[in-house]
């Protein structure tokens, strides 16, 4: 077969790609050259995303600040993404060891210090307690349950940060805010 054909049937190639969830769906199939209108012949198939890859922008950012994605920070951010609980260093440590047996804290720290700073996780500081650590991004608050110790993310709306912004001393600009609320709930008897 010549470069030419090659090149005209893999051209041919239709591939559609739908996320669905958790998993990807691909529709394969070949449009004749002679028709006008595409005959698929195809299937899907499900290809499940993989939990062990974190997403592009981890890599680019690390490598946009000239840091290399190695596996003990693919997998503390893995960690911190998988079960969005805002851990402390000490409970992100302790599930990064069930992974790598011979991390150590220190190591798991830098890690924690290099993601925060390249704004791949932010650092929650809530009362006088150990730092959390919190996968979400987008501008929130937090509430933490004073009798579980749980935390919650509560979303803030562009009306709401535009309140917020609105307090600011004026001639200032305010670069980053921490919101926080601590109580209860009246579900808990």
């Amino acid at each position: 077969m010549g470069f030419v054909h090659l090149y005209r049937l893999l051209k041919s190639l239709l591939l559609v790609e739908e996320v669905r969830g958790n998993s990807r769906f691909f529709l394969i199939g070949i449009i004749p050259f002679t028709a006008c209108i595409p005959f698929i012949f195809g299937y899907h198939v499900f290809v499940p995303n993989n939990p062990k890859s974190p997403p592009p922008s981890f890599f680019s950012t690390l490598r946009e600040k000239g840091l290399r994605p190695t596996k003990q920070r693919n997998c503390v951010f893995r960690v911190i993404n998988e079960k969005q609980d805002h851990p402390t260093a000490d409970d992100i440590f302790v599930r990064v060891r069930r992974r790598l047996p011979t991390i150590s804290f220190a190591t798991v720290y830098n890690c924690l210090e290099t993601l925060v700073g390249c704004g791949l996780v932010k650092q929650v500081n809530i009362d006088r307690e150990p730092a959390r650590y919190c996968s979400n991004l987008n501008p929130h608050a937090h509430f933490k349950c004073i009798k579980t110790g749980k935390i919650f993310d509560l979303p803030l709306d562009d009306l709401v940060l535009s309140k917020i912004a609105s307090i600011v001393p004026r001639g200032f600009n305010a670069d980053h805010f921490d919101l926080s609320f601590s109580g209860t709930t009246t579900a808990l008897n």
